[in-house]
């Protein structure tokens, strides 16, 4: 069963295993018929008329990614963590984390933030660390395995996904499998995967402020952790 957008159309293509493959075109309306129409490889029609199917609400059901259930709890660290677990790429706006760290810092001078992962975002996002006087509180671990990364994740005050979309989310789940909270954005995808105010924060998209307030409360309110 698939959730299908209405007024976009899907092309999905299979073979069967021989030089022949064949195509299958969904042009979805909401709540009423839709055709799907078989093509061959070479984009030709495979049967005279379309078929003609139904979609309702009834016929749908989303079902979320997961992971292993168990929580996994560690001893948080002795000052306040904050971790951006992800790949480093401009769309993430881990920048945006960065600077809502620095004005952290300024408030709690023992704060201390951890980025993991990598990508092509690596070498700016350390000169913006460095520009900002804070080379010595940022540590960026590069890509961890999975035992370092579930370590990370436990011993973290807070977890931080500052991306403008995301598909849902995994990293956050991770997260909170493991006892910590997540500052997100308030945008398509990290909005499923966060209860606000019970599993974590959302707020504004690319609001630096914003950021840093829910880091501050989090950290001064530990009981909320």
């Amino acid at each position: 069963k698939y959730y299908l957008p209405s007024n976009t159309t899907y092309s999905y293509t299979w073979s069967n295993g021989g030089a022949n493959s064949s195509s299958i075109v969904v042009s979805p309306t909401v709540n009423t018929s839709y055709s799907v129409v078989l093509t061959n490889s070479a984009g030709c029609s495979a049967n005279s008329s379309p078929i003609t199917l139904s979609i309702t609400p009834l016929n749908i059901q989303i079902v979320n990614p997961g992971i292993e259930r168990s929580v996994r709890k560690f001893k948080k660290s002795s000052f306040p963590s904050i971790t951006y677990l992800g790949r480093l790429k401009a769309y993430k706006n881990i920048d945006v984390a960065i600077r809502a760290f620095a004005l952290t810092n300024k408030r709690i001078a023992s704060s201390r933030m951890w980025i993991v992962g990598e990508g092509d975002k690596m070498g700016a996002l350390k000169d913006l660390a460095l520009k900002l006087g804070l080379e010595k509180k940022i540590t960026f671990f590069g890509k961890v395995d999975e035992e370092e990364k579930v370590k990370i994740l436990g011993k973290s005050w807070i977890a931080v996904q500052p991306s403008q979309v995301e598909g849902w989310g995994i990293t956050v789940i991770e997260a909170n499998s493991c006892g910590t909270p997540v500052v997100a954005s308030d945008t398509k995808g990290l909005r499923d995967s966060i209860v606000d105010q019970q599993t974590g924060r959302l707020v504004k998209l690319k609001d630096v402020k914003a950021f840093a307030k829910a880091f501050n409360t989090l950290i001064i309110n530990k009981n909320q952790l």
